[in-house]
């Protein structure tokens, strides 16, 4: 059997309820807060589009795995920091 396609009238209408794929990853990628509406028009496409769906995930993978590396890169400059300091004061007491 043959799947058919909506017309362009309920395409229409679909997309004034839900985002096009152009539209949901537009907004994936927006860095601000969006609405309640905008959250649930971005869940309702996810659903429908399992591709969309997926790289949504990759995106947000790579998002977690960029905070890690951030928060690595903090974590290693602190300790320099504190290894800094220890030498300076461990220098100002040994020229007294």
């Amino acid at each position: 059997m043959k799947k058919q396609e909506p017309s362009d009238k309920n395409k229409d209408l679909l997309h004034r309820v839900i985002y096009s794929c152009e539209e949901a990853s537009h907004k994936s990628l927006q860095l601000v807060e969006t609405s309640f509406v905008e959250r649930i028009r971005l869940h309702l496409h996810f659903f429908v589009c399992k591709a969309c769906a997926a790289y949504r995930a990759q995106i947000q993978s790579l998002v977690e795995a960029y905070k890690k590396s951030m928060e690595k890169e903090a974590e290693k400059l602190s300790q320099e920091q504190l290894q800094a300091s220890k030498e300076r004061v461990i220098d100002q007491f040994s020229r007294k």
